[in-house]
């Protein structure tokens, strides 16, 4: 998997979260740290590890009221498993 891939599925998933009405903020800050990574032009592994630690917070805490979301958090984590840096 290449950057923009990755990209496109961290979009994807700013994208879902921005739809949740939930103001808990650890998808608040999520959002904000994936917003950080795509604007960010430099690839840094440290921080495409931390927001895989973050998603898989967020799948454990948010699978019943967002099934969806956690299941495209799943996704992406295997995005960022792939990912070579």
């Amino acid at each position: 998997m290449n950057r923009e891939e990755l990209h496109r599925e961290l979009e994807r998933l700013h994208r879902e979260l921005a739809q949740t009405d939930s103001t808990d903020p650890r998808l608040r800050k999520l959002q904000a740290d994936i917003d950080g990574l795509l604007k960010s032009e430099e690839v840094e592994a440290g921080k495409y590890g931390d927001l895989g630690d973050q998603l898989k917070d967020g799948i454990y805490h948010f699978d019943a009221s967002y099934p969806q979301l956690a299941k495209t958090m799943a996704q992406v984590i295997d995005s960022l498993a792939l990912f070579n840096l």
